[in-house]
């Protein structure tokens, strides 16, 4: 590492320090940055994909002019294919067995890590049949101000599975000996050890991981560098890898909180309430779960084939208003929920339906007429009102109104919603004597027929 960028790596260490974020040590367990991070909440977490045989890489990449770090499986540590297929680290948990199990040597420098004889992990970065270290295969330096370590790795935090403190300290360097001390590793959470490490273009850096307790392992790292023109490079978010140490231990099991969750499955499901008669609104009610839980997001309600509302769930539920317009007959509501693309608690879209039947109205009908007694020139005016008992503002009844002298029909009219309810007319001119008039209102589809009471008209000679 050069002067330069060692020195910005240490004013970055004693910064971070001074912000209350040096290594904390719990009962011989490490939380670097002295802060757990607990799993997401919502999803199950995709279970990761398991490597405990070969040359593994924490790879770092300049990608859409950012830094990215994935794992490459490389064929041999001396083989450095550019190229190589790319995964994310929150899809892979790497498992240390306890094939690579072996003990703490008689070496002060490394009391404060486990006692003489203590059993600690330790890959094998010339021989495999596991390796895992880093890698700047496909980094060209010429795209950085510092053509010779272009990008630092920092080793940001060490934690538990779950949310837990780290089972141990845990490091990438040699083996501990007398003749290497924590000083002397690359990069590692231990006390004295350096959280930063830089990488040389164009090369792997065989390293080999050791941790000084068996357990799930998240180990959060970043990249940072400066580009040729200027432009200060730094991965976002932190990068974790997932390390499971020890026989004892499911690697899959291992869950760090940045894993790819798996969708939800979500129910929708709806009801209709209220009155059934025309003329009347009800109440369309959604509730949407996921892991039993109330759903978050929108839902698009349907009456049929028309939109009547896309509206924000609020405690998994909405409630719809069914227009009192809605003729009588079957007719079916859909919610559509379209589910949650959140990272964090993503959700699967989900519909339900439910059918409902309007019957039609009950009517009243009312007949006025404008003169009781009149001569045979003259001609009365008839009113007919027709009502929708309870119908809510807007809502009239159509349909045809005849009328009738005794069981003669004297005249027929349409009545329009335009005409709310109440239409008037002259009556064709009448016989001297009485009549009996009487006004029929036939009904529509969605209103039932009615008739008023008679009124007599006395019509004289004169």
């Amino acid at each position: 590492m050069s002067t330069t960028v060692r020195a910005a790596a240490t004013s970055r260490l004693s910064s971070r320090a001074s912000r209350g974020m040096a290594a904390v040590v719990v009962a011989g367990a490490v939380a670097v940055g002295g802060a757990l991070v607990a799993p997401a909440a919502g999803a199950t977490p995709a279970p990761r994909d398991v490597r405990d045989t070969g040359f593994l890489y924490a790879n770092v990449r300049l990608v859409d002019g950012g830094l990215r770090i994935g794992l490459t499986k490389d064929v041999g540590w001396m083989d450095m294919t550019p190229d190589l297929p790319w995964e994310p680290l929150n899809t892979v948990a790497v498992h240390v067995g306890d094939e690579y199990k072996t003990t703490f040597p008689e070496a002060p420098e490394w009391s404060e890590y486990a006692e003489p004889g203590s059993p600690y992990w330790s890959t094998d970065a010339f021989n495999g049949p596991l390796s895992v270290a880093f890698s700047a295969v496909d980094l060209d330096g010429e795209q950085f101000t510092d053509p010779t370590f272009p990008v630092e790795v920092t080793l940001e935090d060490v934690r538990g599975s779950n949310g837990a403190v780290a089972p141990g300290y845990l490091w990438w360097g040699s083996k501990p000996s007398p003749f290497n001390s924590p000083e002397n590793t690359v990069l590692g959470s231990g006390p004295e050890q350096s959280r930063t490490t830089s990488l040389t273009p164009e090369t792997n850096v065989p390293i080999s991981v050791q941790a000084a307790a068996p357990g799930g392992y998240c180990v959060d790292l970043t990249a940072s560098g400066t580009l040729a023109d200027g432009t200060t490079v730094v991965t976002s978010p932190v990068t974790t890898l997932a390390i499971a140490v020890g026989d004892e231990i499911d690697p899959a099991s291992v869950v760090c909180g940045d894993e790819e969750r798996v969708p939800s499955a979500s129910t929708t499901s709806v009801s209709v309430s209220g009155p059934t008669a025309y003329g009347r609104t009800r109440t369309a009610a959604v509730q949407v779960t996921a892991d039993d839980q109330p759903a978050a997001g929108e839902v698009t309600v349907k009456l049929g084939s028309k939109t009547l509302a896309t509206a924000e769930l609020a405690d998994g539920r909405v409630e719809v208003t069914i227009p009192a317009s809605t003729p009588a007959g079957t007719h079916e509501v859909t919610a559509t929920y379209e589910g949650s693309a959140d990272p964090e608690a993503p959700v699967e879209a989900s519909s339900g339906s439910t059918s409902f039947t309007v019957t039609k109205a009950k009517t009243t009908a009312k007949l006025t007429v404008s003169k009781r007694t009149i001569t045979k020139r003259q001609r009365a005016k008839a009113t007919v009102r027709v009502v929708i008992p309870g119908a809510e503002d807007g809502i009239h009844p159509g349909g045809e109104v005849r009328l009738y002298d005794g069981r003669k029909r004297i005249k027929t009219i349409s009545l329009r919603a335009a005409h709310r309810g109440k239409i008037s007319v002259r009556l064709p001119r009448l016989a001297p004597g009485r009549h009996k008039i009487k006004a029929t209102y036939a009904g529509s589809t969605n209103t039932k027929p009615k008739s008023t009471t008679r009124t007599t008209v006395r019509v004289t000679k004169k």
